[in-house]
C-alpha cells in the first residue's frame, strides 16, 4: 500500500519567497549606490536556493531586479536602459568594438554633469549570461565595464568551470568598492558570507540559529 502523499505545505516568507525556515530577509543590509543598479536575472534563476540576485537588490537601495530573456518583452527594461548612460557588468568578448570602462574610472563617465551612469548587472550561471547576452542585440551593444584585478570567490556552495567566476553579490561589491573606495561597502559580503554560511548549515543538517 503506498504511503499517503502530505498536502501540507511548507509555509513561505511573503518576502523573499523562500521557505520561512530558510528565510534570509534577515541577511538584508542597505547600502547606497553612488550610481544606479539594475539586474537581469535569467528565469530559470528565480528561487534557486544559491543564487544573490535578490538578496543583491534588497541591499542596494534604489536597484531594479528585472526577470526575463528577451529585452524587447520588458518594456520597464527597455525604458530604463534608455534613461542614460548605460553600462554592462560583463567581460568583453574577443572581437568586440564597444567601449570599455573600467570600474575605477566609472564615475567620470556621465556625459552630462550630475548625471549618474547605469550599471546593468546580469545573473546567472557563465552560460545562461552569455545566452542572455547572445538574445539580445541591445546588450551587445552597451559599453562595458570592467573589474581591475583578480579575485577569489566565497562561493563556495556553488561550483564554475570559470576560476574568474564571481557571485551577483560578490561582483556587484567589487564594483562599487573600485567605483567608490572612499565608502565602505563591505556590509554586502556580510550578508553574502551570511547566505553560504546558512545554506551550508542546512545541508549539513544544522538548525538555523535564533
Amino acid at each position: 500500500m503506498p504511503y499517503p502523499i502530505s498536502s501540507v505545505k511548507r509555509p513561505i516568507c511573503p518576502v523573499c519567497q523562500r521557505p520561512v525556515k530558510t528565510c534570509i530577509c534577515h541577511l538584508v543590509c542597505e547600502v547606497s549606490p553612488p550610481f544606479e543598479l539594475a539586474i537581469l536575472q535569467h528565469p530559470t534563476e528565480v528561487g534557486h536556493p544559491k543564487g544573490t540576485a535578490w538578496l543583491a537588490h534588497r541591499c542596494l537601495a534604489g536597484s531594479r531586479l528585472f526577470i526575463g530573456e528577451q529585452i524587447e518583452a520588458m518594456p520597464d527594461l527597455v525604458r530604463w536602459l534608455s534613461q542614460g548612460d548605460t553600462y554592462l557588468l560583463y567581460p568583453p568578448q574577443d572581437g568586440e568594438q564597444g567601449g570599455v570602462v573600467e570600474a575605477s574610472s566609472l564615475l567620470c563617465q556621465a556625459s552630462v554633469e550630475d548625471f549618474k551612469p547605469r550599471v546593468l548587472v546580469l545573473d546567472g550561471t557563465w552560460r545562461k549570461t552569455y545566452k542572455l547576452l547572445m538574445a539580445n542585440p541591445v546588450l551587445q551593444g552597451l559599453p562595458r565595464v570592467i573589474l581591475n584585478g583578480e579575485f577569489t570567490s566565497n562561493y563556495s556552495i556553488r561550483q564554475s568551470g570559470r576560476l574568474d567566476s564571481l557571485s551577483t553579490l560578490e561582483a556587484i561589491f567589487y564594483l562599487l568598492h573600485q567605483a567608490d573606495n572612499s565608502s565602505d561597502y563591505t556590509s554586502l559580503l556580510r550578508s553574502f558570507d551570511g547566505l553560504v554560511a546558512q545554506y551550508q548549515g542546512f545541508v549539513g543538517g544544522i538548525k538555523k540559529p535564533t
